[in-house]
């Protein structure tokens, strides 16, 4: 008898008060892997802004007490530098998905008219970029008090 295969994901949602260290370490981890990035909302529906781009950066910026992020992504031709950005304006959610083994596969953002920002990672192995999984990487936010992993199975 031929077993299948389990493939289970999580969703964490990343608490409003660790955002500029939780971005600064994913900016980190995750620097150089292929993403793709849509946005999805009520009245335009899906919108693919990229796709297979180098991540550069996600920073989250308080300009005028908002709460945006900036995603930049790098040039494909791996000139190392910031090619494109897009901001989202005033951040109210965050929340990751990841494997069973920690590694993000996504990182979802809701902004206050309730569009998502979905930044979808491409499976690591076809840039043979290997990202540090997320647990291994962030134990100091499983130990903050602010911080609550919320496991809901996404099969």
């Amino acid at each position: 008898m031929p077993l299948e295969i389990s493939y289970r994901r999580y969703q964490l949602d990343i608490p409003h008060g660790i955002w500029p260290d939780f971005f600064a370490q994913f900016t980190e981890d995750n620097r150089g892997r292929s993403m793709a990035l849509k946005q999805l909302d009520s009245q335009r529906g899906e919108l693919a802004l990229l796709r297979y781009t180098p991540l550069d950066a996600i920073v989250y910026d308080r300009l005028n007490h908002r709460s945006d992020l900036v995603v930049t992504v790098s040039d494909p031709q791996g000139m190392g530098e910031a090619a494109y950005g897009h901001r989202i304006i005033d951040a109210q959610s965050v929340s990751i998905i990841t494997d069973e083994d920690g590694l993000i596969q996504a990182c979802t953002v809701i902004d206050d008219s309730r569009t998502q920002t979905i930044i979808s990672f491409q499976p690591s192995n076809i840039l043979g970029h290997s990202p540090i999984p997320y647990p291994a990487t962030h134990d100091r936010f499983q130990q903050s008090s602010l911080y609550s992993p919320n496991p809901r199975s996404q099969n």
